[in-house]
C-alpha cells in the first residue's frame, strides 16, 4: 500500500534505534477536542519532557502563534528565536519545572534538535495529510501545520488521533512481542478506530479508515448522529452505555444507583454495575456483545494480529472485555475466532507517543 491509502514508515523497534542519532528529537502533539498533549522524544523512544494545554480554536495566526508558545514553554522549549516572550502563564512554567523535579521527561528539551513534529487529529486525515472531516475542533490543519514547520524548522506530518494511538502501541511493545497488524479501538465519548497493516498506518484514501463507530450493529436501531441508526458507537460509546442504562432501568422500574452526572457519565455505571445494579449491568453486557460483534466483522476485512481497547472507556476494560470476547468468538469466521483482544497499555499517552515516532518514521524516508 502507498500514496494515499497508507502512510509507510521504518521499523522504530529496539533492533533499529541504534540506527538514530539517538540526540535529535522528535515532538508529538495529540491534538483533542478539549485539551492536547505533547510529548519530546528521542529516536529511541527515550521521553524528554510533557505537556497539557487546553485546545482553543486554531483558525487564525494570533491563535496559532499563541497555541504554538504555550506548548514550548510547558515543554521546557522557551520561545522561538528572534520570537517575543511567549503569553504562557508563570503557573504554566512552574508546572514545567514540577514536572522536571518529579522525573518526568528525563533531559531538558532542545529547540536546536527537533527534526520533525507529529500532530494527531481528533478527524479524518487522509494519506497525504489532508483533513476531510473534524465535528470536534476548529481547525485550520494548513495553518497550524505551516506554523509548526516554520517555528521548529523542521517537517510536520498529520494523521488521524487514534491512528496515532495505534502507532503509538505496536510501536512501543517490547521487541519481539510488536504485532505486525492491530486495530485499536477507542471507546470514548465515541467510537473510533486506529489500523496498522503490515507495520504501516492505514488511513484510507478518504481518512475514513477506523470509522468503526458507523459500522451496523442493529438495524434499524437507535438513530446517529451521523444520519444512520444503529451505529456501534450508539451502544459502545461513554454516551451510548449512559443512554442504555437509563433505558434498562426505566424498564425495570429500578433505579440507577449512583445516577450518572451527565450524560456522558459511563464511570457512574461501571460503578453500578459493580455493585450489583441490574440495569447496569445490562447495559454493560449489551456493550460487550455490540463490540464484539462489530471486532468480528473489523476482522473479516483486516485480520489484524491482535485488537486493543484504548479511550476513556478501557479504564473499567475488565467489566466488559470477557463478554466482548465471547460475542466475538461467536460471531468472527473460524479463523480468526482466537484473535486476541486486550486493553492498551499506553492510555491517554498513546497519541502524543504515537504521532512523535511517526514523525521519526516519515523523516526516516524523506
Amino acid at each position: 500500500m502507498a500514496g494515499m491509502d497508507a502512510f509507510s514508515h521504518t521499523s522504530l523497534s529496539a533492533s533499529s534505534a541504534g540506527k538514530h542519532d539517538v540526540t535529535v528529537q522528535y515532538i508529538g502533539i495529540d491534538l483533542g477536542g478539549t485539551a492536547t498533549k505533547a510529548v519530546v522524544l528521542s529516536a529511541d523512544g527515550a521521553e524528554h519532557a510533557w505537556t497539557s494545554v487546553p485546545t482553543p480554536p486554531l483558525t487564525s495566526e494570533d491563535e496559532v502563534r499563541t497555541f504554538i508558545r504555550d506548548l514550548r514553554f510547558g515543554l521546557g522549549m522557551g520561545p522561538a528565536g528572534g520570537t517575543e516572550a511567549s503569553s504562557a502563564s508563570v503557573a504554566d512554567r512552574a508546572g514545567s519545572a514540577a514536572r522536571a523535579e518529579a522525573g518526568i521527561g528525563g533531559t531538558s528539551a532542545n529547540a536546536g534538535s527537533v527534526a520533525g513534529v507529529g500532530l494527531a487529529v481528533a478527524g479524518a486525515v487522509d494519506g497525504a495529510g489532508a483533513l476531510r472531516m473534524a465535528p470536534n475542533i476548529t481547525l485550520d490543519l494548513d495553518l497550524l501545520r505551516d506554523a509548526l514547520t516554520r517555528d521548529f524548522h523542521c517537517p510536520t506530518f498529520a494523521l488521524n488521533d487514534a491512528s496515532a494511538a495505534a502507532f503509538g502501541e505496536q510501536q512501543l511493545l517490547p521487541k519481539g512481542d510488536a504485532p505486525r497488524s492491530l486495530v485499536l479501538v477507542t471507546l470514548g465519548t465515541g467510537v473510533g478506530a486506529g489500523v496498522v497493516v503490515d507495520g504501516r498506518v492505514v488511513p484510507g484514501s478518504r481518512g475514513a479508515a477506523g470509522e468503526v463507530g458507523h459500522i451496523t450493529v442493529e438495524a434499524d436501531g437507535h438513530p446517529c448522529g451521523c444520519g444512520s441508526r444503529g451505529c456501534l458507537e450508539q451502544y459502545a460509546s461513554a454516551r451510548g452505555l449512559v443512554r442504555l442504562a437509563r433505558e434498562r432501568a426505566a424498564a425495570d422500574g429500578l433505579p440507577l444507583s449512583p445516577e450518572p452526572m451527565h450524560d456522558s457519565d459511563a464511570y457512574a455505571v461501571f460503578l453500578a454495575a459493580a455493585n450489583g445494579n441490574a440495569p447496569a449491568q445490562r447495559a454493560v453486557y449489551e456493550l460487550a456483545r455490540r463490540l464484539g460483534q462489530a471486532l468480528a466483522t473489523i476482522a473479516c476485512v483486516i485480520d489484524p494480529d491482535v485488537f486493543l481497547i484504548g479511550g476513556g472507556l478501557a479504564g473499567s476494560a475488565e467489566a466488559f472485555l470477557p463478554a466482548t470476547r465471547d460475542a466475538f468468538r461467536e460471531h468472527a469466521c473460524p479463523a480468526c475466532r482466537d484473535t486476541p483482544i486486550e486493553a492498551a497499555r499506553q492510555g491517554n499517552r498513546a497519541g502524543a507517543l504515537g504521532a512523535a515516532l511517526f514523525a521519526c518514521s516519515q523523516v526516516d524516508l524523506a
